[in-house]
């Protein structure tokens, strides 16, 4: 029995969940081996994940065929024939159901991350609107008010945009605390899932006392109102 059996029977039993319990583990205590990042893909969340993965696995053992074979069919998937037959879409909960999710402090420590990094990242443009439009008079007092909510509201877009979308799912705070934003579907977000989550989402989800953030304590899942405004989910990773 070789270190990482437990692991591969609970992939081949299809049981994922423990799998990536059992990953967490593996990964912290045997980070240089190619076989147990090769074992992290077959129960990555999704093929973002499974590609990083692969890569990893392919970095420590260059010869590791089994990683190169699967890196290359995920990189040129084969054209679906028409004959093919079309398997159902696996439901949204049934999906969910498979994957750990991020708890509360995890989501609000990721969150204050976040909101810190945004607000060192505006301190010089703040700076510069205050340099053209110095206070004095209430002309500028509102133009820098109305420019200073612009600009922040622009900053909060772009970031999330970015991070969303080229950073599978983790903004740095994520990813600093472990955790991760897919859509329910496992697939990756797209520049309008990130505009609905980070801008109409968290507006809804503040918008009555906060009530749309604590609403993740309320169901199975731990979605919170942004959450169902994007068909979104955060789940914790299996990335050290």
């Amino acid at each position: 029995m070789n270190a990482f059996s437990e692991i591969q029977e609970a992939i081949a039993q299809n049981d994922l969940a423990t799998a990536r319990d059992l990953l967490r583990d593996a990964l912290k205590n045997h980070p240089e081996s190619a076989e147990v990042w090769f074992l992290a893909a077959q129960a990555a969340v999704n093929d973002a994940q499974r590609e990083h993965f692969l890569e990893k696995a392919i970095t420590l053992d260059p010869l590791h065929h089994h990683a190169a074979n699967q890196l290359h069919d995920l990189r040129n998937p084969q054209p679906i024939h028409p004959e093919a037959t079309v398997q159902p879409p696996q439901p949204t909960q049934d999906i969910l159901a498979k994957v750990p999710t991020a708890d509360f402090s995890q989501r609000t420590y990721a969150f204050v991350i976040d909101i810190a990094i945004l607000l060192v990242s505006f301190i010089p443009v703040g700076a510069i609107v205050y340099a053209l439009f110095p206070p004095g008079n209430t002309l500028n007092t509102q133009r820098n008010l109305a420019l200073t909510m612009l600009l922040i509201l622009t900053l909060q877009i772009v970031y999330h945009a970015y991070f969303f979308t080229q950073n599978a799912g983790q903004t740095p705070g994520k990813k600093w605390i472990g955790i991760q934003v897919v859509k329910c579907d496992g697939s990756n977000l797209t520049l309008l899932d990130a505009f609905l989550r980070s801008i109409i989402g968290y507006a809804l989800s503040i918008v009555f006392f906060g009530a749309g953030f604590f609403w993740m304590l309320a169901n199975d899942n731990a979605r919170t109102w942004h959450d169902f405004v994007a068909d979104t989910q955060v789940i914790t990773t299996d990335q050290t």
